[in-house]
């Protein structure tokens, strides 16, 4: 039997708690850039491969938001 890491609660005797889901984290908050809080997230960072900003977010930035590696380079991606 194998358990979400993030999701295991040993209180709960082991079983999952959040339904499959996050739930502090919407669909919508998911999806939504971690700079502006407002536009989708459009655009990965190379070569860290993180996905967090939109288009516009990430061309102000010269390192990812996540992990603070340098951006070397972005992609536009489509959801």
């Amino acid at each position: 039997m194998e358990h979400d890491q993030n999701n295991f609660s040993p209180i709960n005797g082991g079983q999952n708690t959040s339904g499959g889901q996050n739930p502090s984290q919407t669909d919508d908050d998911a999806n939504t850039c971690v700079v502006c809080m407002d536009n989708p997230i459009n655009t990965v960072f190379l070569p860290c491969r993180h996905s967090k900003c939109c288009r516009e977010c990430a061309s102000s930035l010269q390192l990812c938001p996540l992990c603070r590696a340098r951006i070397n380079e972005t992609m536009d991606i489509f959801r």
